[in-house]
């Protein structure tokens, strides 16, 4: 019951869950931002009509300014009609200035709201911009009430019995008992009805931590009856087989063994008591009692016929039991020796095994304790383990050795080498060493008058590495149980010395996992952290020790877990792994990061957890930007000419103009001169004569008439000119310039006229550039000053191609096609050219770093490759070729709409 109750309110803090992120995507919105500020009509026409609450499965949407004031509502009754706002939501939202009012970004107020009518589940959030940045311009609140239709939602979602209690209305007795339990801080109540019947009750806190409603679920106890029924006739029925299978038994007892059976008890006692062997036994058939009748009368008949034998014996057998007393006496010596043999043996086992509870987690240790345990249980004079290393043989453990034994040697020629040279793996024997080669080869022989060895080669792995040898300064003759011992000691000293190699290997991979570079991450299945590197800790700001046994929510934001932390479910679901790329913020640095996170299973298949890797791509994206500049450059060069033979051809008509204008001013500068004689002369009453004549040649000179036709033209053409030159400039500095790190809102039809307009002394000598831009695009996030870049790649690689196949003389002049289009929840670009084509063998190259077939000095080989980072991995896209070789190439680049 507990589990159901767990899983109601789970689903409930699920329903609030999917509320906040619902309303976070409305209140982190700049379009919203703008419309607290704005309070435009048009935002609630195209965002707030009614069909959006019940799209959105809201009872109402309330939008306040910064200072309080409601600025819009929707609200639906429960039949989902618009309807005015009601009282419980005008009492206990509108005027609860708590909820209202935020202080900043991260003020966020979801739960319950216990109102008059029902209680209520809304999220009240700051209304902010789309990057999640104040100021805070308001506050937005969702909300739906937890009405009849809710709750049986709720119970059809969880498959219980499910009802919510008011605590303001009366209450039954039940109820009562369970509302004082759960008060009292019990996290359940279960309450039996009946025994078919039973209840639990768990309490709802409003979000003032205030009790709300409890929620109650109702089962029956049909598997509980049906359990105690079963347990009744199951009793019933071995009690009757058991009372009936006793009363065949005994009827049968009766009838065919109890009545012979006491038949034949009498009859011997009869027998016992007359002293009589003579006498018989008459009892007829064939069973096993009368064959036991039988087989008595015939004992009796040898008892008749030994007694008199017996008499001869007697004397005989006296003599017989005196030697064998004197045997048995012997033979219980003997038996003694061997207890007492015995009891050694078992007293040694019992040294070795308190040797090896008292084990610590230093394998040399437990070497030396086992080594001194078997010197001491074989009463030797000293106890060696000797290991080959470097070529030496060394002694590793030792006991009770001679003062001036030698420790470190070469092997050839040593007793404890040959131990561990020893092919059949038995144990090693050496007697009489004074008088055997060793004595010339092993000087610790000569040296400590040594003169028996027992060994046995230590395994590991399978492999001998060293030598477990007892030595005796006197000829030793070892038993049964030494042997053993030897054995056994020995194999307990391999498995240490693989437990030591095995400690040394994770040493060796502790210090290799916090001296890598990249950041290593080791978690249980439930996300607490059990290892973690320095790499990893530096990125984090913190230290090991602080972060070893924390869960990711301790030292991570919710951004960051989510691609940080990854649900074991789905990674399963992906092989095993998960990878990203994320930036983490850390003490005023950003690391760009590749998250790859992988499930840790065992032998047996069972996930133990995750391992993730860190990698710093700090490096990475330096080279990846120095190859954007570079590609951006070189792309800069082959527009630099185009460019200047663009500017030119205007300001060559430009420059003829004003020199025309220039000249024409300086005649009509003359002209006027005469001029301002001539109403001089007028004045004074002077003679005009001459003056006169002058205006005359003067205007003949100049063409009057030309002048008057001719310079508007010039103003015209030198005015075109200009606007063409500045519309050549001003895109030339939107592509070059720097573009931000952050994604923005960009119009992709803009950006493609910019581009082409460029590049367009790339392409106008071999081909005709069509667009297609569809007029209804909506803007895209993205970084456009690299899709400027993508696309001008693009259209520079189609112009090369047409080229080529313009060189083969297949035709004058080729076709480049850019178009438009979205589709579903993708922006799709297709760039098309009918030039030389791709060859299919190259077709899985092209994007390749540093792949090119043109020639040294027309193309790096870096275009396609960093065009493919840009869509892809910045992105979120998709970047695709078709091409036919003579038939022309096209490419499809998708970029997504709903990724910011």
């Amino acid at each position: 019951m507990t589990r159901n109750l767990e899983r109601v309110k789970s689903t409930l803090t699920d329903y609030s869950g999917s509320l906040e992120v619902l309303s976070s995507d409305w209140a982190n919105w700049d379009d919203t931002y703008q419309f607290v500020t704005d309070k435009s009509e048009k935002y609630i026409e195209s965002n707030l009509p009614y069909q959006s609450v019940l799209d959105l499965k809201l009872d109402f949407m309330l939008f306040f300014d910064k200072k309080g004031n409601l600025l819009t509502a929707r609200v639906v009754d429960k039949d989902g009609r618009p309807c005015a706002i009601t009282p419980d939501i005008q009492k206990y939202i509108i005027g609860n200035k708590k909820l209202i009012y935020k202080r900043d970004k991260n003020d966020i107020t979801s739960g319950i709201i216990l109102c008059d009518s029902m209680p209520a589940l809304i999220v009240a959030r700051p209304i902010l911009t789309s990057k999640g940045e104040g100021p805070i311009n308001g506050t937005l609140v969702f909300g739906y009430f937890l009405d009849i239709g809710r709750v049986e939602s709720l119970a059809r979602t969880t498959h219980q019995a499910v009802s919510l209690v008011d605590l303001r209305k009366p209450l039954s007795q039940d109820l009562i008992i369970a509302k004082d339990s759960l008060l009292k801080g019990n996290l359940f109540y279960i309450h039996m009805h009946s025994s078919a019947l039973i209840s639990s009750y768990i309490i709802v806190r409003d979000i003032d931590n205030k009790p709300a409603f409890i929620i109650r679920i109702d089962a029956n106890r049909d598997i509980y009856l049906q359990g105690k029924r079963s347990l009744l006739y199951l009793f019933i029925s071995i009690i009757g087989i058991g009372v009936i299978f006793v009363l065949i038994i005994l009827v049968l007892m009766e009838k065919i063994v109890l009545s012979k059976l006491m038949y034949l008890s009498s009859s011997i006692n009869q027998i016992r008591n007359s002293g009589s062997a003579s006498e018989r036994l008459t009892i007829t058939g064939n069973d096993e009692l009368a064959v036991l009748a039988r087989a008595v009368n015939q004992m009796l008949d040898s008892i008749e016929s030994s007694a008199e034998k017996l008499k001869g014996y007697y004397n005989e057998l006296e003599l017989k039991v005196q030697e064998r007393t004197s045997q048995l006496t012997l033979a219980n010596e003997i038996i003694k020796a061997d207890i007492v043999k015995r009891e050694q043996m078992e007293e040694r086992l019992k040294k070795i095994n308190r040797c090896f509870i008292t084990f610590g987690d230093d394998p040399t240790v437990n070497i030396a304790s086992l080594t001194e345990a078997c010197g001491e249980l074989l009463q030797a004079d000293c106890a060696l383990y000797n290991r080959l290393n470097n070529e030496l043989l060394c002694t590793k453990a030792h006991w009770n050795v001679p003062q001036d034994y030698l420790f470190v040697d070469k092997p050839e020629g040593h007793v404890c080498y040959d131990v561990i040279m020893n092919p059949d793996k038995s144990i090693f024997i050496a007697n009489d060493l004074q008088n055997s080669r060793y004595y010339e080869t092993d000087i610790n022989v000569s040296k400590c008058n040594l003169q028996c060895y027992l060994g046995k080669a230590v395994r590991c792995h399978d492999k001998s590495i060293g030598s477990l040898c007892v030595v005796y300064k006197k000829q030793y003759d070892p038993s049964e149980d030494d042997k053993s011992i030897i054995e056994l000691i020995s194999s307990a000293i391999g498995v240490e010395e693989e437990r030591y190699l095995a400690n040394e290997l994770l040493r060796k991979l502790e210090i290799a996992f916090k001296q890598t570079m990249d950041g290593i991450v080791i978690s249980d299945i439930n996300g607490k952290v059990g290892f973690i590197n320095n790499a990893c800790a530096q990125i984090l700001g913190s230290d090991i020790e602080s972060i070893i046994g924390k869960y990711p929510k301790d030292f991570c934001s919710e951004d960051e877990m989510e691609h940080l932390v990854h649900p074991i479910g789905e990674m399963t679901m992906r092989n095993g792994s998960y990878d990203c790329e994320i930036e983490l913020k850390r003490k005023g640095m950003i690391y760009p990061l590749r998250i790859t996170n992988t499930l840790m299973k065992s032998p047996e298949g069972e996930v133990m957890g995750t391992v993730s890797i860190w990698k710093d791509l700090t490096s990475q994206k330096k080279i990846e930007a120095q190859l954007a500049l570079s590609q951006k450059m070189e792309s800069i060069g082959h527009l630099a000419a185009g460019i200047a033979h663009e500017i030119n051809t205007p300001m060559q008509y430009i420059g003829d103009n004003t020199v025309f204008l220039k000249n024409t001013y300086e005649s009509m500068l003359a002209l006027i001169d005469q001029y301002s004689v001539l109403k001089n002369k007028i004045t004074s009453q002077q003679d005009i004569t001459d003056t006169v004549a002058a205006i005359d040649r003067l205007e003949k000179d100049i063409t009057l008439d030309y002048i008057r036709s001719e310079s508007p033209i010039a103003f015209s053409e030198t005015l075109t000119g200009i606007g063409q030159v500045r519309n050549i400039i001003l895109s030339m500095k939107e592509f070059v310039h720097p573009g931000v790190t952050a994604k923005s809102p960009a119009n992709l039809n803009k950006a493609i006229e910019i581009t082409t307009s460029i590049s367009r002394n790339c392409w106008k000598y071999v081909a005709t550039l069509n667009t297609e831009l569809s007029p209804d695009l909506p803007s895209i996030f993205c970084l456009i000053d690299e899709i400027n870049q993508v696309i001008l790649n693009m259209v520079i690689n189609a112009a090369h191609a047409i080229e080529e196949k313009i060189a083969k003389k297949i035709y004058e002049k080729g076709n480049i096609t850019i178009k438009t289009h979205k589709k579903e929840n993708m922006v799709i670009i297709t760039i098309s050219d009918d030039g030389i084509g791709i060859p299919k063998e190259n077709l899985n190259k092209i994007f390749d770093i540093f792949f090119t077939t043109k020639e040294v000095g027309r193309g790096t080989g870096q275009g396609l490759a960093l065009s493919l980072n840009i869509i892809v991995n910045k992105h979120g896209g998709v970047i695709s070729v078709e091409s036919e070789p003579l038939q022309g190439t096209t490419f499809f680049i998708s970029l997504p709409t709903n990724v910011k």
